[in-house]
């Protein structure tokens, strides 16, 4: 270093070395904001591909610079560009999502390989642009191999419940297991090839605890359970033979190798596990034995857990036994007379709980007096509460030879009882006759006969499976020159009839009132249902279309997403006409119509449509002149259409419709489908006794629009009770035994997901067993079929007898059929639709049959409570012993009138005589009075009462359960004005719930899903859940594995508003569209209600 030599030239040297050590911290904090190193990005995680395969890629349009210490700020990125290391896969470069926040690339497998794609991207900060690059690893293999186990899914691991997860010894439970080979054809479709020879391997251990690790240790125990393996079948049997918690791992290999589960890449989960808990029996205790219903269902609570005060209640309770019976190869039940059950109360002390025993003689506690001897426990109320301090729980033992082989409890709350609403008949309030609402249609000038159910009251003393008799009762009509009733009367099995007779197009409200006595004080009711008759006049607008281009036209069920559908085959032009009409219908039902000219059409896209239903470019132009639209698309295009009809009328302005307009190569299907399978039981099949059906699979694809029959696809049969014999070798059915019956079938193909459908059959008796009219016909086994040919057309009711009582809304029906294989529909009563938990010893059903035809009367499969696990409707299911046919009389015998006071139907006035109307109480025939004119100016503030009609819009009672007819799902009513979804009695592949249903001209808002409302649901594919949805029941789409495509439009959903395990189970790599500022909520909390971790939610 040299010298410095002068003043100038020190003081030169010292500035210089100041100013380069301030500067340093100024470049080193420059640095710290503005570097690249200091940007925050969230890179996609490394994804792994087929060949063949293209994957979505989403990428955060965001990232986060570092600033103030701790401090992040939110950059949006403005390029963002992407390239790859190598040849094995083909890039989309990124383009920011129209739908979605942030930007999506596809990336497509080509060969095997790894590839690293590398995102370089650009962003702002301080108004300085700055870039920056991440990546992450594509992995592309050419196929995968896993297996899946199909079963009793009770007993997986994760599923498992000690309470419900049995296995009797003896009693034997089957597996299938499928090896498949997962690769992408050419075409970007996902395909399966099945492996039909692979090793399968098992080991049978029973768990231990480890004291000084608190751990569990697996130990070997091949006595606990026998294992058969069918390497022809595929299956695995399990035999119970040991009592113990019995642990079952279950292994597939093949080529040496071991396969991972579906779906599932860790390597702890290449095995299966099932848990048993195998037991010799079993036992629960009955209430009343009134009902097959186990006291530890319900927390304890029975039918007739609620007690008056005052009021005094005796209960018997019975200890049943379960078994499993080796020669019939099924488990059983008995009630056991000998066994001895103990009853006693828990109560809190100061220092500890004090147990008293309860005997003959009565003791007396906080809310209730009590005592038990015999089996039987006698309740007294003596005092309310609040609403969660009014409960007693008494305990209960069961003995056998001095031997507690079971204890449980049962839980009475003690209630102010309100006598205004202790008797009602509740099928009037759920009048379930033809519309399924709250009134009654009948034509003009025509009588009808109708039940009203049985009458009911809230009265222990009442054995409900006795028929109550009201006091008196009688039926009046708010105008009867509209409609007029008859006096009901009641039926040996206590259903109340009567006959209505319509007169003039109109309503009318027909109000019941009776009295009944309870407990020697006589009681007062009321109750209402509207008659509608004739068809009232009415004038609307309908709009037709009709193709004048080379486009395939149709109009489409009520129940599709929209109203038409419209294939563009090439050149992918076509073009509509459209015709409005106006529509006159008079009081008669007469039906006018004349074509308006005068109207202007509107056509947009529809708003609220997937993404998946618009692709490509379609060209529509409107000719207001000639009323046309016309449609130019492309190749592969398709979109959905509002249409807007202006009509001129300031009434009815505007008329809209919803068309799917679509090119015919835009959709590629491609399904396999059994011949012969329907939605219900009135596509069922008809077959005799020992014929033979052989179950054909068509492939239907873009190709083969109209199906061909193929051979190479796994077919796997299943159906309950002894009717059908299944035949896997030759893919047949064979009728064994007269009767109905469902069949399940699975077709495994190349496709990705297997298709399922059931067949319904009718099987037709070699030889008639007739049944007679009034007679008791005993039910003794599966298949049972009783033959009745009418002597007259009419009404018939179908009386069911139950040795057992059973929960009346899950009764086992019969089913009707007619020699044409014909379904007939029944109408039932209140018994099957009460709600809570109430049980009676009869059902009845309504049919209308014809004078001459055959008709057969029959169940599939008798059921009984033996103990299984699943839902309430599986296992308290229970057949009739018996049944009875009687005829509903018509009511044409001559009548000895009784008239009521009658009714002014027309006021009279100073110059004109009135009407009067007479109804006679007995079988509704009126007569009709002149009044004379009164001689002074009528009162204009006090008209008379005539055509007075009451406002029947009134809403129903909660818990009030309505089918709708168009779309067959149930709501059941929760509050004012608002409903809940129970179910669906057809399965659909889409279901779309609406926002709101009309119910008696009341707008219901659907504000919930109830729970198990679709578990197990094996056709739905996909669902749309409107705005207003604000709960879904526990376990609604429990299992629902074909479910792929959910459209959450709700925004109310939190924690609690979604129970337990609602989406567990659904289609592995579905899609759930969530609202946007929903989206990072709805992920996490659709996560915690059992969503796989490959769905996605966007």
């Amino acid at each position: 270093m040299k010298k410095i030599k002068g003043r100038k030239q020190m003081i030169s040297f010292l500035l210089s070395i100041c100013m380069i050590i301030t500067m340093i911290p100024l470049n080193a904090f420059a640095s710290s904001v503005a570097s690249a190193s200091d940007f925050k990005y969230d890179t996609p995680e490394d994804i792994t591909i087929y060949k063949n395969e293209t994957e979505v890629v989403i990428l955060m349009d965001y990232g986060y610079t570092y600033e103030n210490g701790n401090d992040y700020k939110k950059c949006n990125l403005e390029t963002i560009s992407a390239s790859s290391n190598n040849r094995n896969i083909e890039i989309r470069q990124p383009e920011q999502s129209e739908k979605e926040s942030g930007w999506k690339m596809k990336v497509k497998g080509l060969s095997e390989g790894i590839s690293t794609v590398t995102l370089q991207y650009s962003w702002k900060y301080n108004g300085v642009k700055k870039t920056g690059t991440s990546s992450f690893k594509v992995t592309v293999r050419a196929y995968q191999y896993c297996w899946k186990l199909d079963g009793d899914y009770d007993y997986l691991e994760d599923e498992y419940d000690s309470d419900t997860s049995n296995l009797y010894i003896n009693e034997s439970k089957t597996w299938d297991i499928t090896l498949k080979k997962i690769y992408y054809k050419e075409n970007g479709k996902r395909a399966k090839q099945l492996i039909k020879n692979f090793d399968i391997s098992t080991k049978v251990y029973r768990r231990v605890e480890d004291d000084s690790s608190y751990d569990y240790q697996d130990i070997v125990d091949n006595s606990l359970l026998s294992v058969n393996i069918d390497k022809v079948n595929n299956t695995v049997t399990v035999t119970g033979k040991k009592e113990a918690e019995a642990y079952l791992d279950i292994q597939v290999k093949y080529q040496g190798e071991i396969i991972n589960r579906e779906n599932s890449e860790e390597e702890e989960n290449k095995k299966e596990t099932l848990v048993f808990n195998v037991i010799k029996d079993s036992y629960t205790i009955l209430c009343n034995s009134s009902a097959y219903v186990p006291m530890r269902e319900g927390e304890g609570w029975t039918k007739d857990s609620y007690v008056s005060v005052g009021e005094k209640k005796k209960l018997t309770f019975q200890l049943m036994h379960f078994y499993y019976d080796k020669a019939s190869e099924r488990r059983k039940s008995e009630i056991l007379s000998d066994a001895e059950i103990k009853a006693y109360i828990i109560e809190e002390g100061d220092e500890e709980n004090i147990r008293t025993e309860l005997t003959n003689v009565a003791k007396t506690f906080e809310h209730s007096e009590m005592s038990f001897t015999n089996n039987v426990l006698t309740v007294k109320g003596i005092k309310s509460g609040g609403y969660y301090d009014r409960e007693e729980q008494v305990n209960l033992d069961a003995y056998i030879s001095g031997k507690k082989v079971y204890s449980s409890y049962a839980i009475f709350e003690i209630y102010e009882k309100n006598s205004k609403s202790m008797g009602r008949f509740p099928d009037i309030n759920s009048y379930d006759q033809e519309y399924k609402e709250n009134f009654v249609h009948i034509e003009k000038n025509t009588n009808k006969k109708i039940s009203i159910g049985r009458f009911e009251v809230d009265d222990s003393s009442w054995d409900k499976n006795t028929p109550y008799k009201v006091d008196s009762i009688e039926a009046t009509s708010s105008n009867p020159s509209v409609a007029a009733a008859s006096v009901p009367k009641m039926d040996e099995d206590g259903d109340y009839f009567l006959t209505l007779k319509g007169k003039n197009s109109g309503s009318t409200i027909i109000t019941f009132n009776y009295t009944y006595i309870v407990g020697g004080s006589v009681n007062t009711g009321s109750q209402k249902v509207e008659v509608l008759v004739g068809q009232p006049a009415k004038t609307y607008y309908q709009l037709k279309f009709e193709s004048i281009g080379n486009g395939i036209f149709e109009e489409n069920d009520e129940n599709s997403d929209y109203s038409y559908s419209l294939e563009m085959p090439s050149p992918y032009k076509t073009k509509l006409k459209a015709k409005l009409y106006e529509v006159n219908r008079d009081d008669n039902g007469n039906i006018t119509q004349k074509e308006i000219n005068n109207f202007t059409l509107k056509c947009k896209e529809y708003e609220y449509q997937d993404e998946d239903e618009k692709k490509g470019t379609i060209k529509v132009n409107i000719d207001n002149a000639n009323h046309t639209i016309e449609f130019i698309g492309e190749s592969q295009s398709c979109c959905i259409y509002e249409l807007e009809c202006n009509t001129g009328n300031s009434t009815d302005k505007f008329i809209y419709k919803y068309i799917n307009v679509y090119s015919n190569n835009a959709y590629y299907y491609d399904y396999y489908k059994a011949k012969g399978a329907g939605d219900s039981w009135k596509d069922a099949i008809t077959l005799k006794e020992g014929e033979t059906f052989p179950i054909n699979i068509f492939h239907y694809d873009n190709e083969h629009p109209n199906g061909i029959k193929v051979d190479d696809c796994t077919v796997k049969m299943k159906t309950d009770g002894k009717c059908l014999e299944i035949n896997k070798t030759t893919n047949t059915v064979t009728a064994k035994q007269a009767g109905f019956a469902e069949l399940s079938v699975e077709i495994e193909s190349d496709n990705e997901d297997n298709d399922y459908d059931i067949l319904y059959f009718y099987i037709i008796p070699r030889e008639n067993e007739y049944l007679s009219l009034g007679k008791e016909e005993q039910l003794k086994e599966d298949g049972d079929t009783l033959t009745f040919i009418p002597e007259k057309t009419g009404t018939y009711k179908l009386l069911e007898i139950f040795k057992n009582a059973v929960m009346e809304n899950i009764s086992a029906y019969i089913n009707v059929f007619d020699s044409e294989g014909n379904y007939i529909e029944g109408d039932t009563g209140s018994e099957r639709y009460a709600n809570g938990l109430s049980y009676c010893k009869t059902a009845s059903t309504f049919y209308n049959l014809e004078k001459g035809k055959t008709y057969y009367f029959s169940y599939g499969k008798l059921h009984s409570y033996n103990g299984e696990s699943g839902s309430n409707s599986d296992k308290f299911k229970t057949s009739p012993e018996k049944i009875r046919l009687s005829y509903i009389e018509d009511d044409n015998q001559e009548c000895n009138h009784v008239w009521d006071s009658g009714v002014v139907i027309k006021a009279p006035t100073e110059t004109t005589t009135g009407i009067k109307i007479y109804t006679c109480k007995i079988c509704a025939e009126t007569k009709e009075e002149i009044v004379p004119s009164t001689g002074k100016k009528e009162d204009k503030d006090s008209s008379s009462n005539n055509n007075n009609r009451q406002d029947n819009k009134s809403t129903l009672a909660p818990g009030t359960k309505i089918t709708d007819q168009s779309s067959k799902a149930v709501y059941k009513i929760t509050g004012k004005n608002t409903v809940e979804y129970v179910k669906c009695n057809v399965n659909k592949n889409k279901v779309s719930i609406p926002q709101k249903i009309m119910i008696n001209g009341v707008s219901y808002q659907v504000t919930s899903i109830a729970a198990k409302a679709f578990k197990a649901n094996k056709k739905i594919r996909s669902i749309v859940i409107p705005s207003t949805v604000r709960k879904i029941g526990k376990q609604a789409f429990l299992n629902c594995k074909n479910l792929k495509k959910i459209t959450l439009k709700t925004s109310y959903l939190s924690k609690k508003a979604i129970g337990a395990k609602a989406f567990k189970g659904i289609h592995k790599k579905a899609t759930i569209k969530v609202p946007k500022k929903q989206k990072k909520a709805y992920q996490k909390l659709l996560k915690s209600k059992g969503v796989g971790k490959k769905v996605k939610i966007k």
